[in-house]
């Protein structure tokens, strides 16, 4: 699993690690940062503001906005700050509405769920979904075989349980703003599967 190198005694509540490897002197760079821009503006800032500070005080550490956004994520989800709900401000303290990536993440799945060695949400004592169960659901007219298999849309969208997938598969392609996000909530409620996504699991 990645994470910042070096990093010692992390919490067992502690459910994932940073995907970038960031080494200590780096890493305090950011924290150093966070910290001087929050005391000058009196709030905590967000990533443009952040990475103005990292320029001004830290001299060239990243090349753009989107790589200092990245880098705080990465230690972020090493529990080292916090971030408020919308995903717009980070700061080194604890204030109403800020959280870290381990709180957020057991708000979204109190149990049954890990992350995996990529940062993904994994299934690992959560009920999961036969595909070839769930496909003869949906294709049959017995009632009986729906009401067994109810728990599928219970609300709680589930992982399918990795038993090999025959016959075709289609692939939507799409770019930004097209709807995607709405055909996989469409998938989502019809299925009962989760379809993933490569986003934030707090804005996504």
């Amino acid at each position: 699993m990645g994470g910042t190198i070096c990093r010692m005694g992390r919490s067992p509540d502690q459910v994932s690690r940073g995907t970038l490897w960031l080494p200590w002197f780096f890493v305090n760079k950011f924290l150093e940062a966070l910290r001087i821009a929050e005391e000058t503006l009196g709030r905590p800032p967000n990533v443009p503001e952040i990475f103005v500070t990292l320029r001004d005080t830290q001299g060239h550490t990243q090349n753009s906005v989107l790589e200092c956004g990245a880098i705080l994520f990465a230690i972020l989800r090493e529990d080292l700050i916090y971030i408020e709900r919308n995903a717009y401000r980070y700061s080194l303290y604890k204030h109403e509405g800020f959280e870290t990536y381990s709180e957020i993440f057991r708000r979204y799945w109190p149990e049954g769920y890990a992350c995996d060695s990529m940062g993904r949400v994994v299934p690992t004592t959560a009920r999961r979904v036969n595909f070839k169960q769930l496909r003869a659901a949906l294709t049959s007219s017995d009632p009986a075989l729906m009401d067994e298999h109810s728990y599928i849309w219970d609300g709680e969208f589930r992982f399918l349980d990795g038993e090999s997938l025959e016959g075709n598969r289609i692939g939507f392609a799409s770019i930004p703003r097209s709807g995607n996000s709405f055909l996989r909530r469409y998938c989502e409620q019809i299925l009962g599967i989760t379809t993933g996504s490569a986003g934030s699991i707090h804005v996504s």
